[in-house]
């Protein structure tokens, strides 16, 4: 061993040398002085103790016999509150009582007096090594565990863009969904008004056809009334979770998207195993899942040009008392080599028309809240989507 490596190793430690014998503690620091970047000195294990708890200390170098309170006493003291540090044991006292005793309080060396260079270097070498080791794995952990982090902050941040995105995505659609569904009751109404203006303008209108044209319009404007309210349900802010019937969200759902569902001859058939089936989810959140997954089968029934488009939504439980949700199309299935794959984020089908690989992945991530789960498989001429939530308390067999 190279006294320039024991420099190297102990040039940004701290030492704690307790020595009652003045001369010797004072000879002692002289030397530590030209290894140690800084060397503190106590009388006894009383003064020790005090200066331990009042300065960073990176390793104590003790005798064991002192007035006022001894070296070991002094260690049993501070491994109450500190395991790792460093105790290097120098004493003129080898008795087996004072060996055993040093061992039991995890010391991490015993020189024995007089000194011995050799030895003494070698020991402080040895220390001054773990401790310089384990600071690296400290900084090395600390910067590790910095770097996760950073990554960990980096996926949510990108997982909240995804959601946005997704979010924006879906809002477009729910606005084309609103203007398809307020054509027809405005175009309605307007006919209607255009009919009883043309009436008096002829003087034809009477009393009885007047009322019968007021109760359609109220029937209409009711209607929008209806529709508007389910937007704006769906558009709220809401992180709630609330217990609800899975009917009411398949049929708040279908009534958000009836016009398209009509303009483009998409027949949806449902099937309760009981209607009264409840379980707890974010409403908002598991109408945006449904949204996500019948658009998807409106898109595959336009991209293969099917004729006949129909949509099947069973719900039942099954007996891990889960309740159910089979989403099954006719739109031709899935194709074999992204089947694994449609769940992962920016990963899409639907390249040439936009697609952007968001909406299945948000989807998993908004059952997952809830510890649910979503399978897909092809099963006779389309794709058949499975979300199982969870839920016992809700969900009798």
């Amino acid at each position: 061993m190279k006294l320039s490596d024991l420099n190297e190793l102990s040039k940004d430690l701290t030492v704690l040398y307790v020595e009652d014998h003045e001369e010797t503690r004072e000879e002692f620091q002289e030397l530590l002085e030209t290894i140690f970047y800084k060397v503190l000195t106590a009388e006894n294990g009383q003064n020790g103790l005090e200066i331990y708890k009042n300065n960073p200390i990176d390793l104590i170098i003790t005798d064991i016999n002192m007035p006022v309170m001894d070296g070991l006493e002094m260690i049993e003291h501070i491994r109450h509150n500190d395991s790792a540090i460093k105790i290097v044991v120098f004493s003129a006292h080898e008795k087996t009582e004072y060996l055993l005793r040093s061992i039991e309080l995890s010391v991490d060396g015993f020189l024995s007096k007089p000194y011995n260079q050799k030895k003494y270097f070698q020991t402080l070498h040895k220390v001054a090594k773990q401790i310089h080791d384990t600071k690296e794995l400290n900084i090395y952990k600390t910067n590790l565990e910095k770097k996760i982090q950073e990554q960990i902050d980096e996926l949510v941040e990108k997982n909240s863009m995804l959601e946005k995105n997704a979010r924006l995505a879906t809002m477009g659609e729910m606005i084309d969904a609103i203007a398809h569904q307020w054509k027809s009751p405005l175009s309605v109404v307007k006919l209607l008004i255009d009919v009883t203006k043309m009436n008096i303008e002829t003087d034809m209108i009477d009393p009885e056809d007047l009322y019968d044209i007021m109760e359609k319009m109220n029937f209409q404007i009711n209607h929008l009334f209806e529709t508007i309210e389910e937007f704006r349900k769906f558009f709220r802010p809401n992180t709630n979770l609330e217990t609800i019937q899975v009917k009411s969200l398949v049929d708040s759902t279908l009534l958000l998207l009836k016009d398209e569902l009509m303009q483009h001859t998409i027949q949806v058939e449902c099937d309760y195993e009981d209607e009264n089936l409840t379980f707890v989810v974010n409403k908002n959140e598991f109408i945006h899942v449904l949204i996500n997954l019948i658009q998807n089968s409106k898109d595959a029934f336009l991209d293969n040009e099917i004729q006949k488009r129909e949509i099947f939504i069973k719900i039942y439980c099954n007996n891990e008392a889960e309740i159910i949700l089979e989403l099954c199309d006719t739109a031709g299935g899935i194709p074999d080599d992204a089947i694994n794959q449609i769940f992962t984020p920016h990963f899409t089908t639907k390249q040439s028309s936009g697609g952007t690989g968001i909406g299945l992945y948000l989807v998993k991530q908004i059952l997952d809240k809830v510890h649910g789960k979503i399978e897909v498989t092809n099963k006779n001429d389309g794709a058949c989507f499975t979300i199982s939530v969870p839920e016992k308390v809700y969900c009798e067999l």
